[in-house]
């Protein structure tokens, strides 16, 4: 019960926020800035299930995506087919629900149950401190943020990047490795 009143409560407040601003066409719903992850018993079932706790916003997102788009096909508001939501795949919640394995070639192979896949109107923002940007984003030093990215793109049509501008480990300004080319 609570969980279908926060999905409308939400699914209103976004309507809401697309009816104030006819030009704006995503929305990024976030969790605070800190460790706010849920440990319920629910949500850590749904982690032991799909194998990430990012299962719990994937879940909830699709269906607050859903209500969104219908909500919006009320009114007639051509963005119903284009809108998008974002959330950070952050902390707890920035790996993809997303198992791999290797091939007897040396292949990977990504497995995940269906309703892991993000509906085409949700899009992670994948957020990590760690990820060196002055090394290729496919190099060994990011070999397994690489990895947690062709994750989330075997579930999700799109996906955001977020680039921190400073280096947390040490001093000095960020000088980005050109990984576009890659």
């Amino acid at each position: 019960e609570k969980l279908e009143l926060m999905i409308e409560t939400v699914a209103n407040r976004a309507f809401d926020l697309f009816m104030e601003r006819p030009q704006a066409n995503e929305y990024c719903l976030n969790m605070m800035d800190f460790r706010t992850e849920c440990r319920c018993d629910a949500c850590t079932a749904m982690e032991r299930k799909y194998g990430a706790l990012s299962s719990t916003i994937i879940i909830f997102f699709n269906r607050l995506a859903s209500k969104v788009e219908a909500k919006l096909g009320e009114v007639g508001d051509s963005r119903k087919e284009t809108f998008k939501l974002s959330f950070y795949a952050y902390y707890s919640y920035d790996q993809a629900p997303v198992q791999v394995e290797t091939d007897a070639k040396g292949n990977l192979v990504y497995s995940y149950a269906p309703e892991m896949v993000l509906n085409k109107h949700v899009v992670p923002m994948y957020a990590n401190v760690n990820l060196d940007l002055t090394q290729a984003v496919d190099s060994d030093t990011n070999k397994q943020h690489y990895l947690t990215l062709n994750k989330w793109k075997q579930i999700a049509s799109n996906i955001h990047i977020w680039l921190y501008d400073i280096r947390f480990r040490e001093e000095g300004y960020l000088m980005y490795y050109n990984s576009l080319n890659n």
